[in-house]
């Protein structure tokens, strides 16, 4: 009988899922570049594209350590959302 596979991006989306149901303020809870990834539905390597340049969500290096603020990432996505597709040709 073969046991479902779970992928790395699934499984660092079940922890975040869990660590962010237990934290007193979602919005401070920091997360690892797979756990960012996988809350933007993205690949590490996504991200770390835009982290370097400069186009990606706030992040803290601790070390050699990357962390993302949830707080952080929403603004970012917030940040990013439209209401209308507008062509950057149109002059209206």
């Amino acid at each position: 009988m073969n046991s479902p596979t779970i992928t790395p991006q699934a499984e660092a989306w079940d922890l975040l899922q869990c660590r962010l149901s237990r934290a007193a303020d979602p919005a401070d809870v920091l997360m690892s570049t797979a756990e960012a990834a996988a809350y933007l539905g993205c690949t590490e390597n996504a991200l770390g594209v835009r982290r370097h340049n400069g186009s990606g969500p706030a992040y803290l290096r601790r070390g050699r350590f990357i962390r993302y603020r949830k707080g952080d990432i929403d603004a970012w996505l917030t940040e990013r959302t439209r209401t209308k597709d507008v062509d950057a040709t149109d002059s209206s």
